[in-house]
């Protein structure tokens, strides 16, 4: 309940700010009240700017610190290498003091698509979030409550190709095609030519008109020697959400989803664990491109004639509908909710993986949609002047309203001379007289080409900067926002599963082991006791005493043993039996509950 306070508390401050308004300053919150975030990290363990894109190397940094810091919480395992050997990581986070049997297992994904770096910041912050406040009181419930996994990178190889530019795929070279024909593939792959620390694209530029004159290519080497930049560059053709064993290809189209249904290392990986995991209640993957909350199916409506389909359907609507306004509330920034299908239909995607096997409710959020807010088409309750910020509103409407309302940086374009340009060109190691400027005529099947010898001209070149060529390896402006409010979708989606059962400390737990079937039979003067194992005990301690006694005495103090016969005992006298199991919980020894009396008449 704080938390969804807090977020109301905000939207309430915004309104009255609005209103030219000022709220009083707010009493100090308690140290058992106050939450350690991305815009207010003051008391963290471990440092995160998170406002900076950071590479794979320094993400593997932080997760060892995070473990190091709070090991009572946390472990940390591979689930699967990459094509390039990069691990796949995977941390589990919950309160190992509570038994594992009564919480809810929920999974949290990064990262499918190399170049949705804003995914994997998030993932990473819901590991930071949950530890750095694991002595606040609400997130302390939740890490008795529930097992947390956090895999931050699905796809690290694109991810870390993405710094240099930006790619969706993975690095598979050998289902890559061979873009350049030549039967070497990857062989030219984009570079940094001028050493701006940027990779562009390399125009013909008419030192007359200064308008361009044909395409060079992407910024490379050309590492093929045919003279055309980048045409080979380091992509696999294969987007690893189209790839996953459920209805694999069963769009007719065979273009993204790779050679075979989980083709590639990082679905394998991916789809093993969620197999090991199928009790699972809840799992999210992270990516950018639009700011939603999606649902299952990606490849078909709901059946409204299937009360159970329609029923989860709805259940998945509301939570996605509450994930998302917590996110626009936390960010102040739009954020719709839909069914996958209803946004574009998808086959053999993640969620409908997780969900189409095991029913576990499954969601995509979409983190990041860079840009201004799209004005076109408005209705007219949208005047143009104002902020189309709505925290009422139904964005599912208007989702072009959707955005991370930032500005993103203007197309930038460095000139050279042709002199200049074959000064560049012999410094990178370039055989400029091989050059050839493409200008294409028209589009489709039915379009020409005409290709011009640039040495033979006395034409410079423009190296020319999109936005997204820019930002590559940078992290938005407000990022540190979008990781706070992105948690908030999380924790909303963890409130929808609520485990049924109350947390039990493993003490606990340990105290009310019992142990059944215990059976006792007499030969010889002796007694032989032998009992069912017990899952989780350690030892047990066995106890015997005449049936007339009120002591008992240990017939074995601590054994492994589930079958123990006593020395001689006095013939034709009753004695009882009872067994209790023996735990070792954190180094401390805790009995569990003794059995039931056993009584028997020594033969």
């Amino acid at each position: 309940m704080a938390r969804k306070l807090v977020s109301w508390i905000s939207a309430i401050a915004l309104v009255v700010t609005m209103f030219g308004y000022v709220l009083p300053a707010a009493a100090p919150a308690s140290a058992a009240s106050r939450q350690i975030t991305g815009v207010d990290p003051e008391g963290a363990k471990v440092e995160v700017d998170w406002n900076v894109r950071y590479h794979y190397a320094d993400l593997e940094k932080q997760l060892d610190a995070l473990c190091e810091a709070y090991p009572e919480y946390t472990e940390k395992e591979s689930i699967g290498k990459t094509y390039e050997d990069r691990d796949l990581w995977c941390v589990t986070i919950t309160d190992e003091a509570y038994a594992n049997e009564n919480k809810n297992e929920v999974t949290i994904f990064g990262n499918i698509h190399g170049g949705e770096g804003e995914s994997a910041a998030c993932a990473m912050y819901s590991a930071w979030y949950l530890l750095e406040n694991s002595s606040n009181v609400q997130v302390a419930d939740y890490l008795k409550k529930y097992i947390v996994y956090v895999i931050p990178l699905i796809n690290p190889d694109g991810y870390e190709q993405s710094f240099i530019y930006r790619t969706r795929e993975n690095m598979d070279k050998e289902n890559a095609p061979d873009r350049d024909g030549d039967g070497i593939k990857f062989n030219d792959t984009y570079e940094d030519i001028n050493g701006d620390g940027m990779v562009g694209t390399v125009y013909a530029l008419d030192p007359e008109t200064g308008k361009t004159a044909g395409t060079i290519g992407g910024e490379s080497k050309d590492g093929n020697h045919n003279g055309r930049l980048g045409d080979d560059p380091k992509n696999s053709g294969i987007d690893l959400n189209r790839n996953f064993d459920y209805l694999w290809g069963q769009d007719g189209v065979m273009d993204t989803e790779g050679p075979s249904a989980a083709s590639e290392l990082e679905t394998q990986a991916v789809q093993k664990f969620v197999d090991e995991h199928k009790d699972m209640k809840g799992l999210i993957t992270l990516h950018t491109g639009i700011q939603t909350t999606l649902y299952p199916w990606g490849y078909r409506d709901v059946n409204k004639e299937d009360p159970k389909d329609l029923a989860e359907n709805e259940f998945m609507k509301k939570t996605a509908v509450a994930m998302s306004k917590a996110m626009k509330l936390s960010t102040r920034r739009n954020f719709y909710a839909k069914q996958s299908f209803h946004d574009y239909q998808t086959y053999s995607e993640l969620i409908d993986y997780a969900y189409g096997l095991y029913g576990i409710h499954s969601y995509t959020i979409e983190v990041y949609n860079g840009g201004t807010y799209d004005r076109n088409g408005l209705s007219s309750k949208y005047d143009k002047t104002l902020d189309v910020y709505d925290p009422n509103g139904d964005d599912s409407i208007v989702p072009n309203l959707c955005k991370w309302n930032n500005t993103l940086p203007a197309t930038k374009n460095v000139d050279y001379t042709h002199e200049e340009a074959i000064e560049l060109f012999k410094a990178a190691g370039i055989d400029y007289e091989k050059l050839e400027a493409v200008t294409r005529n028209g589009w489709g099947p039915g379009a020409t080409e005409t290709v011009t010898k640039w040495a033979e001209t006395e034409n410079g070149i423009r190296i020319s900067y999109n936005s997204t060529q820019q930002m590559c390896g940078k992290a938005p402006e407000g990022q540190d926002e979008m990781v706070t409010g992105v948690m908030e979708g999380i924790l909303t989606m963890m409130d929808s599963e609520e485990p049924e059962k109350e947390p039990v400390t493993l003490e606990e737990q340990a105290k009310n082991l019992t142990v059944e079937g215990l059976k006792v039979t007499s030969k010889a003067k002796k007694a032989t006791v032998s009992f069912k194992a017990t899952e989780g005990a350690a030892a047990y301690q066995i106890q015997y005493k005449l049936k007339t006694a009120k002591k008992w005495s240990n017939l074995a103090k601590s054994t492994t043993k589930t079958k123990v016969t006593s020395k001689k005992l006095k013939k034709g006298k009753k004695y009882s039996f009872r067994v209790c199991t023996i735990s070792n919980v954190n180094g401390k020894t805790v009995l569990g509950k003794w059995s039931k009396v056993k009584t028997i008449k020594i033969k």
